[in-house]
């Protein structure tokens, strides 16, 4: 939901309500009785007033899905991320005939981000999400989707793994992931005949491309 209007990204709950009419079959229409439908109130939302707001609204719409605002333990805080990553591309779900879903490798990369601990805290989540979030946000981002959706953007894959799964590979092989130190940037992992060798992509605005950095 977007509107011009500032809310101070504050967490809100929406509620719905609608009037009906209710009379049995054979009574007249004017002797209806009004009575009023009243909807749950819905997951906190933030209303953003520009797109650049995502990342720290969803931050705080997923802080309140801790328990009492302290810890959670890595079972329930790994089922939050696929809650909110289907959530939040949910309308990609529905019009794509495949969808990708975070997969076992990717959790894993993520427990490890995490420091393989057992129970997360809000402010390791904090830490986290300041890099998770703004991958999320750029594989949100209609350019990207589609390379995500097709497996072009290997993923969460680290430097060190990335070198293991050139080091068999032909000359020119190369895979795309995310920069483990750079928020939301895109790496690009290529075999030559030296080696392994990493780099930044560097994306091009005006001519819509990307560049080795």
């Amino acid at each position: 939901m977007k509107v011009n209007t500032g809310t101070m990204q504050r967490k809100v709950k929406l509620q719905f309500y609608t009037e009906v009419s209710v009379y049995n079959v054979d009574e007249e229409p004017h002797n209806a009785q009004k009575k009023t439908i009243t909807s749950d109130l819905s997951h906190p939302l933030i209303i953003m007033t520009h797109q650049s707001q995502w990342t720290d609204a969803q931050s705080k719409v997923l802080l309140s899905d801790f328990n009492c605002g302290s810890t959670m333990t890595w079972t329930q805080f790994h089922n939050l991320l696929h809650k909110t990553y289907f959530l939040i591309f949910a309308k990609e779900c529905s019009t794509s005939k495949t969808f990708r879903m975070l997969s076992p490798q990717d959790l894993d990369f993520i427990k490890k981000k995490l420091g393989n601990e057992s129970y997360i805290t809000t402010g390791l989540f904090t830490s986290f999400w300041d890099w998770f979030g703004k991958v999320l946000y750029q594989v949100h981002n209609p350019r990207y989707y589609a390379f995500w959706l097709k497996g072009v953007i290997y993923g969460f894959v680290t430097r060190q793994e990335s070198e293991y799964l050139l080091e068999e590979k032909p000359n020119g092989t190369f895979l795309v992931r995310f920069s483990e130190n750079m928020a939301g940037k895109l790496a690009i992992s290529y075999k030559d005949k030296e080696g392994v060798h990493h780099y930044l992509l560097s994306k091009r605005i005006k001519e819509n491309a990307f560049s080795i950095a």
